[in-house]
Protein backbone atom coordinates (compact mmCIF):
# COMPACT_ATOMS: atom_id res chain seq x y z
CA UNK A 1 0.00 0.00 0.00
CA UNK A 2 1.36 3.53 -1.00
CA UNK A 3 1.73 6.23 1.72
CA UNK A 4 -1.12 8.43 1.88
CA UNK A 5 0.89 11.71 0.27
CA UNK A 6 1.84 9.46 -2.62
CA UNK A 7 -1.60 8.54 -3.21
CA UNK A 8 -2.71 12.30 -3.36
CA UNK A 9 0.39 12.94 -5.32
CA UNK A 10 -1.04 10.70 -8.00
CA UNK A 11 -4.58 11.46 -7.48
CA UNK A 12 -3.69 15.10 -8.82
CA UNK A 13 -1.28 14.22 -11.47
CA UNK A 14 -4.08 12.20 -13.04
CA UNK A 15 -6.49 14.86 -12.44
CA UNK A 16 -4.18 17.42 -14.38
CA UNK A 17 -3.91 14.96 -17.01
CA UNK A 18 -7.51 14.72 -17.33
CA UNK A 19 -8.30 18.33 -17.11
CA UNK A 20 -5.63 19.00 -19.98
CA UNK A 21 -7.47 15.93 -22.43
CA UNK A 22 -10.80 17.82 -21.58
CA UNK A 23 -9.56 20.99 -22.81
CA UNK A 24 -7.49 19.39 -26.10
CA UNK A 25 -11.28 17.66 -26.87
CA UNK A 26 -12.75 21.38 -26.45
CA UNK A 27 -10.51 22.58 -28.73
CA UNK A 28 -10.68 19.92 -31.33
CA UNK A 29 -14.38 20.48 -31.75
CA UNK A 30 -13.74 23.84 -32.54
CA UNK A 31 -13.96 24.50 -36.54
CA UNK A 32 -12.75 28.05 -37.24
CA UNK A 33 -10.38 30.75 -35.92
CA UNK A 34 -13.43 32.72 -34.68
CA UNK A 35 -14.49 30.25 -32.38
CA UNK A 36 -11.28 29.42 -31.66
CA UNK A 37 -10.55 33.25 -30.22
CA UNK A 38 -13.89 33.15 -28.04
CA UNK A 39 -12.53 29.99 -26.80
CA UNK A 40 -12.17 29.80 -22.66
CA UNK A 41 -10.88 27.07 -20.54
CA UNK A 42 -13.12 25.95 -17.85
CA UNK A 43 -11.82 28.52 -15.00
CA UNK A 44 -13.64 26.79 -11.92
CA UNK A 45 -12.50 22.97 -12.45
CA UNK A 46 -8.92 24.49 -13.01
CA UNK A 47 -6.54 23.61 -10.05
CA UNK A 48 -3.98 26.55 -10.49
CA UNK A 49 -7.19 29.11 -9.32
CA UNK A 50 -5.96 31.70 -6.59
CA UNK A 51 -6.11 35.75 -5.74
CA UNK A 52 -3.52 37.88 -6.58
CA UNK A 53 -1.88 39.82 -4.26
CA UNK A 54 -3.14 42.80 -4.91
CA UNK A 55 -6.67 41.48 -4.89
CA UNK A 56 -5.92 40.56 -1.12
CA UNK A 57 -4.50 43.61 -0.43
CA UNK A 58 -7.22 45.70 -1.89
CA UNK A 59 -9.88 43.47 0.00
CA UNK A 60 -7.91 44.22 2.99
CA UNK A 61 -7.69 48.03 2.36
CA UNK A 62 -11.67 47.86 1.81
CA UNK A 63 -12.38 46.08 5.21
CA UNK A 64 -10.21 48.98 6.78
CA UNK A 65 -12.09 51.51 5.54
CA UNK A 66 -14.70 50.44 6.99
CA UNK A 67 -14.06 49.12 10.28
CA UNK A 68 -12.13 52.69 10.59
CA UNK A 69 -15.83 54.35 9.49
CA UNK A 70 -18.16 52.02 11.94
CA UNK A 71 -15.99 51.56 14.89
CA UNK A 72 -15.99 55.17 16.29
CA UNK A 73 -20.18 55.03 15.94
CA UNK A 74 -20.12 51.67 18.01
CA UNK A 75 -17.97 52.68 20.55
CA UNK A 76 -19.65 56.39 20.79
CA UNK A 77 -23.20 54.18 21.18
CA UNK A 78 -21.48 51.70 23.50
CA UNK A 79 -20.73 54.88 26.19
CA UNK A 80 -24.23 56.63 25.33
CA UNK A 81 -25.33 53.72 26.98
CA UNK A 82 -23.44 53.16 29.76
CA UNK A 83 -24.07 56.50 30.74
CA UNK A 84 -27.70 55.90 30.80
CA UNK A 85 -27.35 52.75 32.38
CA UNK A 86 -25.30 54.45 35.52
CA UNK A 87 -27.61 57.60 35.31
CA UNK A 88 -30.54 55.17 35.86
CA UNK A 89 -28.77 53.43 38.58
CA UNK A 90 -28.09 56.32 40.49
CA UNK A 91 -31.99 57.93 40.24
CA UNK A 92 -32.83 54.17 41.31
CA UNK A 93 -30.36 54.53 44.24
CA UNK A 94 -31.61 57.86 44.95
CA UNK A 95 -35.47 57.45 44.52
CA UNK A 96 -35.05 53.95 47.21
CA UNK A 97 -32.90 55.93 49.89
CA UNK A 98 -35.41 58.72 49.78
CA UNK A 99 -38.00 56.58 50.29
CA UNK A 100 -36.57 54.67 53.47
CA UNK A 101 -36.06 58.28 54.72
CA UNK A 102 -39.73 59.44 54.30
CA UNK A 103 -40.60 55.98 55.83
CA UNK A 104 -38.73 56.66 58.38
CA UNK A 105 -39.97 60.67 58.54
CA UNK A 106 -36.48 62.04 58.12
CA UNK A 107 -36.95 63.19 54.74
CA UNK A 108 -37.78 67.03 55.84
CA UNK A 109 -37.14 69.67 59.03
CA UNK A 110 -33.13 69.88 58.80
CA UNK A 111 -31.49 73.27 59.58
CA UNK A 112 -29.71 73.17 56.36
CA UNK A 113 -28.55 71.10 53.96
CA UNK A 114 -24.88 69.92 55.75
CA UNK A 115 -27.92 68.00 58.22
CA UNK A 116 -29.57 66.45 55.30
CA UNK A 117 -26.76 65.65 53.40
CA UNK A 118 -25.19 63.75 56.43
CA UNK A 119 -28.45 61.49 57.04
CA UNK A 120 -28.58 60.64 53.50
CA UNK A 121 -25.09 59.06 53.99
CA UNK A 122 -26.52 56.89 56.24
CA UNK A 123 -28.93 55.55 53.00
CA UNK A 124 -26.96 56.01 50.36
CA UNK A 125 -22.51 55.71 49.53
CA UNK A 126 -21.63 58.77 49.08
CA UNK A 127 -17.77 59.36 48.61
CA UNK A 128 -17.30 63.21 48.89
CA UNK A 129 -19.16 66.11 49.98
CA UNK A 130 -18.66 69.59 49.25
CA UNK A 131 -19.22 73.07 50.23
CA UNK A 132 -21.70 74.63 48.47
CA UNK A 133 -19.10 77.65 48.33
CA UNK A 134 -15.98 75.70 46.58
CA UNK A 135 -17.85 73.30 44.50
CA UNK A 136 -14.82 73.95 41.75
CA UNK A 137 -12.53 72.32 43.99
CA UNK A 138 -14.84 69.29 44.38
CA UNK A 139 -14.49 67.85 40.83
CA UNK A 140 -11.73 66.88 39.20
CA UNK A 141 -10.39 69.17 36.21
CA UNK A 142 -9.46 66.39 33.76
CA UNK A 143 -12.13 63.74 33.07
CA UNK A 144 -11.20 60.30 32.79
CA UNK A 145 -12.85 57.94 30.53
CA UNK A 146 -13.39 54.64 31.83
CA UNK A 147 -13.33 52.51 28.48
Amino acid sequence: MKPVKQQETLKRVQGDKLLKARETEELRGLKNEKDLSSYRPNVLTSSKVAFTLAEVLITLAIIGVVAAITIPSLVKNYNEKAWATAQDVFTKRLEVATRQMNTEEKLAGYSNTMDFVNELKNKIKITKICDSSELTKCFERKIINAS
